[in-house]
């Protein structure tokens, strides 16, 4: 089955060992007076340092205990994922874009290929489609959008969080109007077609 990996809970300072079998036990490497606990008592969303069975931290992501994947890795070791963290992913991805599209026409992050996991923005001209898929993109989507709306200056950002995916990760699926207005249809070009 392999060997247990230790979870550092970013917020509390707690580590604790997470089993192949899914059970999160404390102590962990080192930490003193944290009880035997089990993986739902970490709350969905919560920031953490996943580290090896020796202690050393090897990247900084997601946890989510209602998940088929319970840690989404998205960064090196005692990265902070904060706005200056987001901000740095959109620039990167809208890079990469620019490269190879001539026109605002594509899919501005692509999840784990611009590693956000759980996250998909859809860029058409002026207004952006997103999709919120697990419960830590769902929980940042406010700092999320104002994010896009500040770097792209958004006419409109459409909340497209419909996917059943997100009941894999215990949330419903929703869509609505974030940011902006939508006054008629938004055109779309690809090549010569609009």
């Amino acid at each position: 089955m392999g060997d247990p990996v230790a979870i550092l809970d970013v917020a509390s300072g707690g580590r604790y060992l997470l089993s192949p079998s899914g059970q999160v036990m404390g102590p962990a490497a080192g930490a003193v007076g944290l009880p035997v606990i089990r993986v739902k008592a970490l709350p969905p969303g919560t920031e953490v340092q996943l580290a090896d069975e020796g202690g050393a931290v090897i990247g900084a992501g997601y946890f989510n205990p209602k998940s088929l994947i319970a840690i989404r890795l998205l960064a090196p070791p005692e990265t902070k994922i904060d706005r200056d963290f987001f901000v740095g992913k959109f620039r990167r991805a809208l890079g990469l874009r620019t490269r190879f599209f001539d026109r605002p026409f594509y899919r501005l992050v692509h999840a784990e290929g611009d590693g956000l996991p759980g996250l998909v923005v859809d860029r058409f001209g002026d207004c952006l489609s997103v999709q919120f898929l697990h419960k830590a993109t769902e929980q940042r989507k406010e700092l999320i959008a104002d994010l896009l709306q500040a770097q792209f200056n958004c006419r409109a950002i459409v909340n497209r969080s419909d996917a059943n995916v997100r009941r894999l990760e215990g949330l419903e699926p929703e869509k609505g109007l974030l940011r902006g207005t939508l006054g008629g249809p938004v055109v779309y070009r690809e090549g010569h077609i609009a």
